[in-house]
Formats: C-alpha cells, sequence, structure tokens
C-alpha cells in the first residue's frame, strides 16, 4: 500500500457511485493512500456539492441505476461549466462502444470493474499529473 508523502496535505477526490457498498469501501480506503474522499450516490448531488471548485480530480460510475444521469453526463456538464478537473470513469459494463463513448467527453481515464483500490490510487495520481487537453464541450444528452 502506497502512503502519502510526509508533510503533504491529502488531495481530494469527489467519488461519485451509486452502489452504497463500493461507494463506502472505496471512502474508507481512499484516505489511507493520500486522498481525501468526498462522496456522493448521484451525478445530481456531485454537481451540486459545495466542495465541486476545490477537488483535484473525480472519479465517477459510468451508469447509474433508475434513469439518473450517468458518468458521461457528468463529464459533459462539468466542461460546459468550465470545470476542467481531471475525471475517472469507472464501469463494469462490458460494452465497449459504451466504453469508447465514455472516453469521448474528455475523461482522463477509463476502469473496468472490479479493481482493487489501488489500481484507482494509480489512475488518480496520472490523472493529475497527466492531464489530458480537455476540449470545449457543450453539454448534451446521451
Amino acid at each position: 500500500m502506497a502512503i502519502p508523502p510526509e508533510n503533504s496535505s491529502p488531495r481530494i477526490v469527489l467519488l461519485v457511485e451509486d452502489e452504497a457498498d463500493a461507494r463506502n469501501i472505496l471512502a474508507r480506503r481512499l484516505p489511507a493512500l493520500g486522498w481525501r474522499c468526498l462522496a456522493h450516490a448521484s451525478v445530481e448531488s456531485a454537481l451540486t456539492a459545495p466542495e465541486l471548485h476545490i477537488v483535484d480530480a473525480i472519479a465517477a460510475d459510468v451508469s447509474f441505476g433508475d434513469g439518473r444521469m450517468s458518468g458521461v453526463e457528468l463529464v459533459l456538464q462539468l466542461r460546459s461549466r468550465g470545470v476542467r478537473v481531471p475525471v475517472v470513469l469507472m464501469s463494469g459494463v462490458a460494452d465497449a462502444k459504451r466504453l469508447v463513448a465514455a472516453l469521448q467527453p474528455g475523461a482522463a481515464v477509463l476502469l473496468e470493474k472490479p479493481f482493487a483500490t489501488e489500481v484507482l490510487r494509480s489512475a488518480l495520481e496520472d490523472a493529475t499529473r497527466n492531464p489530458v487537453s480537455v476540449p470545449e464541450v457543450a453539454a448534451r444528452s446521451h
């Protein structure tokens, strides 16, 4: 397990995951890996989070149940608002076309579930160290 450097403030990740068990596990484990975790169960909640302007990265599920907004829509909404924070999308969906579409709005990386917490930490580290060039996009529905 990686230990955050001494005297460093933990970076902040906004975690958006509707599955309670997965959200709780990641929210408990990420602080030990150097990330302060602000967990949300929905895209709508994340988009209205007062901490949105201070996060270093976002980790979001690609799809949410009950027809709620997707992680892809989260990225589109953020980009349309001028928010350029790196995004790591997470998905258990094996449909390659959907996964490729998820990367279109400027997500840094896509992780296929299940994955180890260390893999998410590594993806967050890479995304914040080497942010992708994020194109201007207008909000659109999928």
